[in-house]
């Protein structure tokens, strides 16, 4: 897939910020099946993952969450306990939703709700999981520690530079 045409770009831009559902934007996704990977089979979460994850502990304040997510200029990022095991998540929109009062934690805020995967996980079924569950990042885990995320940016990344296609069904 080339992106050389500006009319791709738009196409690409429109998908993700238009008012198209992230359903009908991940079930698009497609392998191209010629990469710089040179891989036969789809890509996996190690592929298109962040790996430098910023996260923050659950007794951190809400401002703390709210500062770090500022400054790295990301929208979530996971909760981790003392062992580093990943036990929720926390979000902008959960620090907006709780905008007025005073004294919270991100154990407060976060989801307790977790959804994972592995390092080998397809990119598709990452879409899937996006768009089933409503979520818009996922932690990759190996042996239950972190090894980084995947997020809708990530996989529009990929998409942007090729490694990804999307085509109508």
């Amino acid at each position: 897939m080339s992106l050389d045409e500006p009319k791709d770009v738009c196409a690409i831009n429109a998908l993700f910020y238009a008012n198209v559902s992230l359903l009908q934007v991940v079930l698009l996704v497609i392998y191209a099946g010629i990469s710089r990977f040179e891989r036969s089979e789809s890509m996996i979460a190690s592929d298109i993952m962040t790996r430098n994850v910023h996260t923050i502990h659950p007794g951190a304040s809400a401002q703390e969450a709210a500062r770090l997510l500022s400054q790295e200029h990301i929208s979530g990022e996971p909760v981790v306990d003392a062992n580093a095991k990943v036990i929720g998540i926390v979000t902008e929109a959960y620090i907006i939703s709780k905008v007025n009062r005073e004294g919270l934690c991100v154990a407060d805020i976060m989801s307790h709700e977790v959804i994972a995967v592995g390092e080998e996980t397809a990119v598709s079924e990452i879409a899937m999981l996006f768009a089933e569950h409503k979520i818009k990042r996922v932690p990759v885990l190996h042996d239950g520690k972190l090894r980084g995320i995947v997020s809708r940016a990530d996989i529009v990344h990929a998409v942007a530079q090729g490694y990804l296609i999307i085509r109508p069904w």
